[in-house]
């Protein structure tokens, strides 16, 4: 039987320790494909970090910060921050090769066809329908929805509630506030952002805001080029 290894939780902010708490009902429950048994610790720069840390409940060795960390063989690692593109940032800048485990919740629904890639958080009663892909570094909380066919890029966030319906493209670093809905087959450009309670009606160019229902959008950033 192969060795498990120790989880690294990168954030030790409020995602950080619910995806702690997540991480700790699976190797409660044996989940399948579990690729660890206990968790080492916790990457985070706060110096309020390991108080906050330690009202957890779970067991760890260490709080210690992300920078000058190198990644360990021993371990895998899940980044547990809420914001897309930092998450990124943080994916990018941890030194060595880290492998990245997926938390996937007990009380998560993952279709048998769905695919996922590294370093996935699906939190209690999360919903992967049925050939929907989530690439790299998602996050899809409490009680968000992938629909089937669906296709999710790398380091997109969802909201608690958030829903995308069936054949729906999110290009990477999109967030998704909470009850924010995308109706099925349309796409949302690349590092957009969904306000809460959006429902999106038409494709959305990258780098937008959309609020509203129907939602409306706003370039996020202007080009002064």
């Amino acid at each position: 039987m192969p060795i498990k290894k120790k989880l690294v939780v990168v954030g030790g902010g409020a995602l950080g320790r619910e995806v702690a708490l997540y991480a700790q009902d699976m190797i409660d429950a044996e989940a399948a494909g579990l690729e660890f048994d206990g968790i080492a610790g916790f990457l985070d720069d706060s110096a309020t970090a390991a108080d906050q840390l330690s009202a957890l409940g779970v067991q760890f060795d260490f709080v210690e910060p992300a920078q000058g960390h190198v990644a360990r063989n021993d371990c895998v690692y899940i980044i547990a921050v809420g914001n897309a593109k930092v998450r990124r940032v943080l994916r990018d800048g941890l030194a060595g090769k880290p492998h990245y485990a997926n938390v996937i919740h007990p009380t998560a629904y993952v279709a048998s066809s769905a695919v996922l890639g590294q370093g996935v958080i699906v939190a209690p009663f999360g919903f992967v329908g049925a050939n929907a892909t989530l690439q790299d570094h998602v996050v899809l909380n409490t009680y968000a929805s992938a629909g089937h066919d669906s296709l999710v890029g790398r380091y997109c966030v969802f909201s608690p509630y958030a829903v995308i319906n069936g054949n729906v493209e999110l290009g990477e670093e999109v967030f998704m506030g909470t009850h924010a809905t995308v109706i099925p087959g349309l796409t949302v450009g690349k590092s957009s952002s969904l306000a809460a309670g959006a429902v999106v009606v038409r494709d959305v160019q990258p780098e937008f805001f959309m609020m509203g229902n129907p939602s409306k959008g706003w370039r996020m950033y202007e080009d002064n080029s």
